[in-house]
């Protein structure tokens, strides 16, 4: 039998959270109100509700984007350096696009266990961050290959 004083406290403080976001998302709107109508407002917050006034989807699509890759990028950065730590790799470089983090490898020659476990960390992070349209590409050479990344590519430390 369900409890029905759980249940309702449990629905209760689910009401509660949504009454408070509601007051957060209203009190923020407010505000971006009163800084657009004094023309404090930056320009990307008065695109924003220019494109929702105008129903131009497609910017919105794009800057929600943009916010997906921003809010997601630093986890990704860390799930990757974490899963770094104890490989033995010589360098490593990094360079952004579009929502890929781009990362350039150069590992001892015919390091076959450490090219192995870079692909098995390419496969687990790209399936944790598939759904947010970022994720990782990676490109592995060998020491001997003497293979130097374009400019783009920052190395890491």
């Amino acid at each position: 039998m369900i409890d029905k004083t759980l249940k309702s406290d449990a629905s209760r403080t689910m009401n509660e959270w949504f009454d408070y976001i509601l007051e957060q998302i209203n009190a923020q709107i407010r505000t971006d109100q009163v800084m657009i109508d004094t023309g404090i407002a930056d320009n990307d917050r008065e695109e924003f509700y220019k494109n929702i006034f105008n129903k131009n989807y497609v910017k919105i699509a794009e800057t929600t984007h943009q916010n997906v890759i921003m809010m997601t990028m630093p986890y990704l950065l860390t799930d990757l350096t974490n899963s770094l730590k104890d490989l033995n790799i010589i360098k490593k470089f990094l360079a952004m696009d579009d929502g890929k983090l781009m990362v350039w490898f150069i590992i001892n020659d015919d390091d076959e266990a450490t090219e192995l476990q870079l692909f098995s960390i390419l496969g687990q992070i790209n399936a944790s961050y598939s759904k947010t349209g970022t994720g990782l590409d990676f490109l592995i050479f060998e020491n001997s290959e003497n293979v130097e990344p374009p400019p783009h590519f920052k190395e890491l430390p």
